[in-house]
């Protein structure tokens, strides 16, 4: 073989060797771009909190309810026990329409109307209407909070002692649905005794954190469900 022609096609072979090197490389370093950039998304959304079996429990007496989170920023759980066929009735209510969005407002006080009874339940819209129906204040509904801590492992465990309902009263017997989020933000509001937003339709909650906005999106917590049996 002429050398000149030797020479030349080894030179095209090399060509081809760095040609694909450069490739495996640059894909390697996009791989490695894009686990940095994914690796922390799907950590946070596997961030969550759980709750213990509560079981049932005898009327005045204390319930200790109980679970652990995952969440970093979390620094406090709440917690609302409603009677399971009140919370049934907001449930079908908020279903109503697609959102799925209502909050709880209190009756204000008019003319016409000196001493408001009951609360009024408003529904957000999706065409941006609002729609509501008055309905009694549960007797037995609980709002309540309890911080989280470290255990002494990387599992962080939370802890929330219900004496009373809002009341201070004991839970009488029957069925409750509970509500549990992170209320690290969570504000107390003297003038609603049920002021937290809920988007029922897709189990989330808009605590009450004294945004001006409920509804926005950075408020948005996930919701867990659980159930109390008092007898």
């Amino acid at each position: 073989m002429d050398n000149s022609l030797h020479s030349f096609l080894c030179d095209t072979a090399q060509q081809k060797r760095h040609a694909i090197v450069r490739y495996c490389i640059t894909a390697l370093g996009i791989i490695f771009i894009t686990a940095i950039c994914v690796t922390p998304t799907l950590a946070d959304n596997n961030q969550t909190i759980t709750v213990n079996p509560i079981g049932e429990h005898t009327s005045g007496e204390k319930i200790n309810i109980t679970g652990t989170t995952s969440v970093d920023s979390c620094k406090q759980i709440g917690i609302e026990i409603i009677p399971k066929k009140y919370w049934d009735a907001i449930g079908t209510y908020a279903k109503g329409d697609s959102t799925g969005k209502v909050v709880f407002n209190p009756v204000a006080i008019t003319s016409e109307n000196i001493h408001p009874t009951g609360i009024n339940l408003v529904r957000f819209n999706a065409d941006g209407t609002q729609s509501q129906q008055n309905m009694d204040i549960p007797k037995d509904h609980v709002l309540a909070t309890g911080p989280v801590v470290k255990n002494g492992q990387k599992e962080k465990i939370w802890s929330v002692l219900i004496d009373k309902t809002d009341d201070i009263k004991s839970i009488s017997p029957g069925t409750y649905h509970v509500n549990i989020w992170d209320a690290t933000n969570q504000k107390k509001n003297d003038d609603n005794p049920m002021p937290n937003g809920w988007d029922i339709v897709h189990q989330k909650i808009y605590p009450s954190t004294g945004r001006i906005n409920l509804w926005d999106a950075a408020n948005q917590r996930d919701l867990q469900y659980a159930e109390l049996i008092v007898k």
